[in-house]
């Protein structure tokens, strides 16, 4: 019953190595060839009925053998396993690399039975450069993924910050046109033949009106810096250089960054850079 067992194992391990893509080859004590898959037929090109018996080192299918030869007489005598890289010649005058693998198998009387396994190196590589190419696809992908993620959240608050000054500015010049149409009726006052007491009121609210000018015109122009500050600080975000070893100053990016929140910023707290404390516009930094 063992010794059904055994075979019936031998026989399913047969089964499983002929359906391997890998070229397997298995080899008596005295380096006959006993079991050739159809991997290592088609290497060949040629059937097992053909090669049937025959010394591995007769049929020449490796030209230069002495470490091969060297590795079986070792592995035949059950002492390690043994993986070796040579230069073959395919069937069809391909020449390629591959790497040999040697495998005691099962013991006999001249020695152990070995299984030469056989892997098409250039088979390898080009799976790996698939895999590697795969890989650099979907990094690039993911890249650009966040790339996108990150455009949008900034042009989100790009958007927060332009919108403050513009409100601002638009609401000071709708004041503005107001104050015009106040002024075009308090200079009708100011006529010759106006009464004095409707002359000094016309001036009094005249010099208020000028007074409120100035303060538009200030806060408009604050307004125009903050959009001028703004859109200076998006162009560290966009600006390309054919150098990648190419020397900044780590300080203008930080404030860059800083001038984009400063709207939210001035609410909760101050910020340093360099030493100084951070205000747009404030000398030391300008942009």
């Amino acid at each position: 019953a063992q010794m059904e067992e055994k075979k019936y194992i031998e026989n399913l391990l047969l089964d499983i190595f002929t359906a391997m893509p890998t070229g397997i080859t298995i080899l008596n004590g005295l380096g006959q060839i006993i079991f050739i898959n159809a991997a290592m037929e088609k290497r060949l090109g040629l059937h097992y009925s053909q090669v049937a018996m025959a010394n591995l080192t007769e049929l020449n299918i490796y030209p230069d053998d002495t470490h091969l030869s060297h590795a079986f007489s070792q592995v035949t005598k059950g002492v390690q396993s043994s993986n070796i890289e040579l230069q073959v010649e395919r069937y069809d005058g391909c020449l390629c690399w591959v790497t040999i693998s040697l495998i005691p198998f099962k013991k006999e009387s001249a020695g152990w039975q070995v299984i030469l396994l056989e892997e098409d190196l250039s088979k390898l590589s080009a799976e790996k450069k698939k895999v590697e190419k795969n890989l650099a696809a979907r990094e690039a992908l993911l890249i650009e993924q966040e790339k996108l993620a990150a455009v949008g959240q900034l042009a989100a608050g790009i958007a927060h910050e332009l919108n403050t000054p513009t409100t601002y500015i638009r609401g000071n010049m709708q004041t503005f046109a107001k104050y015009t149409q106040i002024m075009d009726k308090l200079l009708s006052r100011l006529r010759i033949d106006s009464p004095p007491e409707e002359q000094a009121a016309a001036h009094e609210k005249l010099s208020q009106i000028l007074g409120n000018i100035k303060e538009i015109a200030n806060s408009s122009f604050e307004g125009t810096s903050r959009l001028i500050n703004i859109i200076s600080s998006m162009k560290t975000f966009v600006r390309q250089s054919n150098d990648p070893n190419s020397q900044i100053n780590i300080f203008e990016p930080i404030k860059d960054a800083l001038v984009l929140v400063y709207n939210r910023l001035k609410h909760v707290g101050t910020a340093t850079v360099n030493g100084q404390l951070f205000h747009p516009g404030a000398e030391g930094n300008e942009h």
